[in-house]
This record gives structure tokens, sequence and C-alpha cells, in this order.
């Protein structure tokens, strides 16, 4: 997978969309998107996604158990 930018969000937005097109299991392209979207809606959005996926990604994981214990879910765990 191309690298990501983030001073340029949007290019990598941009190659991560493509990505997923082309293969929309791709777990680590979900974790990825839900670092250069701007809402925590889509965040979690994409990283439950991402587990969908596949369960085991760690980091898709851990990024989602702190947002939720930032912002729980009114509700409750999905």
């Amino acid at each position: 997978m191309p690298r990501v930018d983030y001073e340029k969000p949007d290019g990598g937005r941009r190659l991560l969309i493509e990505k997923l097109k082309a293969d929309p299991k791709n777990d680590a392209a979900w974790f990825w998107m839900s670092k250069v979207v701007d809402t925590d809606d889509l965040r979690q959005e994409y990283l439950q996604e991402a587990l969908k996926h596949n369960p085991r990604n760690q980091s898709a994981s851990r990024a989602l158990a702190e947002l939720r214990g930032r912002y729980p879910s009114p509700w409750g765990q999905s």
C-alpha cells in the first residue's frame, strides 16, 4: 500500500479509497482510513469495518477501545 502523507490527508484518503475499491476487505486500509477522516463517527465506523474483516487487528481494536473510552456510545458496544 502506498505511504499516507499526513500533511496532505486528501491525498492519503484518495489512495486509501482506491485501495478499498480494489480490495474492500482490506482491514489495514480501513484502519488507516480511520486516521484521515474528520469525525469520530467515521473513525468508529471504519475501525468497526476493519475489525469485521479481521477481528485480530490489534491496532484497530486498541483505537476503537480508546475512541469508545473517550466517547462512549449511547447505544452500548456493538
